[in-house]
């Protein structure tokens, strides 16, 4: 993506416990979807007793 590339990225996400264990994305642009799943892999969540499935939408841009 050129500088300045904005678009939206729809994923759906599995929680276990306080951990994001599952990303599945749901729209494009394939480009970004890479970065995205590595990056909520990282992501820490408010402890869940059950396993949780949340779908989240992300705008990016490109500096």
């Amino acid at each position: 993506m050129q500088d300045g590339a904005a678009g939206m990225v729809k994923v759906e996400v599995t929680i276990n416990g306080s951990l994001v264990t599952e990303v599945s994305i749901l729209s494009n642009p394939r480009l970004i979807h890479a970065a995205v799943r590595a990056s909520i892999l990282q992501c820490k969540c408010v402890p869940v007793a059950d396993e949780t499935k949340a779908i989240q939408v992300f705008a990016i841009e490109v500096e």
